[in-house]
């Protein structure tokens, strides 16, 4: 089946680029926490973190933007598409002003309010180094980035970023040993990330005809204030934490947080990888008003995502914490040894995971308006709650009251799909979540109390300890929930096996009377608005 094969395609570009995410993400800071030290490092995760508040002006235009795109992509609706994307190169284009002007108010005052030991031009050049990626971002590419993954052409970004990542590794690690300084280490990083907008501007160029004199759909920007409340919440969800640190504790403790969090954002971010190759297909088939096609989909896609958040974080949980010893061996300005910390910050972002497919639908349906209030509910639990507990608990107090307050959110929007979308019972999530974790909670009990934790001293002990940890849990998880989803596994097992290359395609009678879906994306050189007058940006 043709959508099937692409969700295949989309996903394994997704895990090859995660993978490739993992290994850099990995190497590039431990050599940089040796060459420069925690405080440095403490101070780089401080201000890319100041930088992000930019992406509150974006008033989670981005999530409008992709549900406004499925379905005129879907109908091969060229028109409507024009509109939106001249609308989104116009908000894009002010906020890449305001971007500047509020990086260069930051590099002023940073270097005056937050006291990291390094004096003020160091501080003022590093905010300038470290905010051109994302100038680049907004002026040239994310606008184009989104019409791709509505149009399920997320494998050209991961494509695209896996190149540019392995190029950065090479080109800073070069430089590290040859002792440059961070911020010519950092200005090649900016400089390198800076081509991957150019890529998707050039490839939507040529790809897609875009009327560059339609006019701009005005409704796609009076309904961003629908995203903004998601788009908070996420902010505070990934920047809450390293801003409290930032004020009210040593940047040493900002770089131990840091650590941590690079390791649990590695996994997150695999997990998320599959989501990307789902998301535009959800999207279609809402748009085309498929709703027992979407449920048979939301079935195997939930069950899958149940199975590899808990896999993953597992396998996480039992290994971050020797793994960060190895990996900060030779550090000695703060104690890396967090386990509680740990589990905290494994567990939220574990919730935060799960409620992938609950998130997806509700988003591609555009019902941002009516979920707004879950994302605004869980922003200001965690902030407040953040607040309380930093001062008697430090990091293990900031990290719990983000994990209440992401499950909260989960556990929200799992029950507004069941009254407003899907009408899912309640019981199919609550059970496949005590099935999950009764087969992690078999991995800690053996891996923790019968086996007991060895001292690991290298990567080579590690990585075998690793094999153990992670064929038990998957076996562990595999047979819990063939022994109690035995209908879901199969289906899931059979729509892989006809996506594979090769297989040839079965002509149903539903798919032979089926009408072809146009494609929008016939010819180059096509009229396009010049860069220069074309802004773009967001993060996702």
């Amino acid at each position: 089946m043709k959508r099937n094969r692409l969700i295949l395609i989309n996903t394994c570009s997704s895990l090859l680029y995660q993978a490739v995410a993992a290994v850099c993400g990995l190497i590039l800071p431990r050599f940089i926490l040796l060459e420069y030290g925690s405080a440095v490092n403490g101070t780089i995760a401080s201000i890319l973190r100041f930088l992000n508040y930019i992406t509150l002006m974006q008033f989670g235009i981005g999530s409008v933007i992709r549900a406004s795109l499925y379905g005129p992509l879907a109908k091969g609706d060229r028109q409507i598409v024009s509109r939106v994307m001249r609308a989104s190169t116009s908000f894009f284009r002010r906020i890449a002003l305001l971007f500047a002007a509020y990086t260069l108010g930051l590099a002023a005052l940073y270097p005056v309010f937050v006291h990291t030991g390094f004096d003020y031009g160091y501080l003022f050049s590093l905010v300038l180094v470290l905010s051109i990626a994302t100038f680049s971002d907004y002026l040239f590419g994310i606008s184009y980035q989104y019409l791709l993954s509505a149009d399920n052409r997320i494998w050209i970004v991961n494509l695209t970023q896996s190149a540019t990542l392995i190029l950065n590794l090479f080109v800073c690690l070069t430089l590290i040993s040859g002792h440059a300084s961070i911020h010519t280490v950092k200005l090649a990083s900016v400089l390198i990330y800076a081509i991957r907008p150019l890529v998707y501007f050039l490839y939507a160029r040529l790809h897609y005809r875009i009327d560059p004199h339609a006019q701009p759909d005005k409704h796609v920007l009076r309904r961003r204030m629908d995203g903004f409340a998601h788009q908070l919440s996420y902010f505070v969800h990934s920047n809450t934490d390293i801003f409290l640190l930032t004020f009210f504790a040593p940047m040493t403790e900002v770089s131990v947080y840091a650590v941590f969090l690079m390791v649990v954002t590695l996994i997150r971010d695999v997990i998320q990888a599959l989501s990307q190759g789902i998301t535009a297909t959800i999207g279609s088939l809402l748009a085309n008003g498929k709703k027992e096609e979407l449920n048979h989909l939301f079935d195997r896609y939930e069950t899958l995502n149940f199975s590899v958040v808990f896999i993953l974080f597992t396998i996480t949980a039992v290994l971050i914490s020797p793994f960060v010893a190895i990996y900060t061996s030779g550090v000695t300005d703060v104690s890396y040894s967090r386990p509680v910390f740990a589990f905290l910050l494994i567990a939220s972002e574990a919730f935060f995971c799960l409620r992938n497919p609950y998130n997806d639908v509700t988003l591609a349906a555009g019902h941002l308006r009516q979920t707004r209030s879950f994302a605004i509910l869980e922003a200001g639990l965690n902030l407040s709650l953040s607040l309380i507990l930093i001062f008697p608990f430090g990091i293990e107090g900031i990290a719990a009251a983000t994990l209440v307050a992401t499950a909260l959110r989960t556990f929200c929007l799992v029950l507004y799909l069941k009254k407003r979308l899907l009408k899912r019972k309640l019981c199919r999530f609550f059970s496949r979540f005590a099935v999950n974790a009764l087969a992690s909670a078999f991995t800690f009990l053996l891996f923790f109390r019968i086996l007991q934790q060895p001292e690991l001293h290298t990567y080579e002990a590690l990585f075998l300890y690793a094999l153990a940890v992670g064929t038990t849990t998957v076996l562990l998880n595999f047979l819990c929930n063939l022994i109690f989803s035995p209908r879901e596994y199969t289906r899931i097992l059979t729509s892989l096996f006809r996506a594979l290359p090769g297989r040839r395609r079965m002509t149903t009678p539903a798919s032979a009377n089926a009408t072809p879906m146009p494609e929008i994306h016939p010819q180059a050189d096509v009229g396009y608005e010049s860069p220069d007058t074309s802004q773009k940006g967001e993060q996702s």
